[in-house]
């Protein structure tokens, strides 16, 4: 079970392809029906395959603000 800590974030934030994306985010909160677990996963995942992650690392924050 993976635990939301900050760390965990800069760890994730660190190997995204996109620390400081352009443009308007559009989709916030899409990911709010994924248990910590997969949204760490889908976030390692998808820089693992060089895909943006984002949104994905926004849910993330938005989870550990409340905590």
């Amino acid at each position: 079970m993976v635990v939301l800590s900050q760390a965990e974030l800069d760890r994730l934030t660190k190997q995204s392809v996109d620390p400081k994306p352009q443009g308007p985010v559009r989709r916030a909160g899409s990911n709010a029906h994924m248990t910590d677990d997969e949204l760490v996963n889908k976030i390692e995942s998808r820089n693992e395959n060089g895909k943006p992650t984002y949104l994905l690392r926004l849910e993330y924050k938005e989870r550990l603000k409340r905590r």
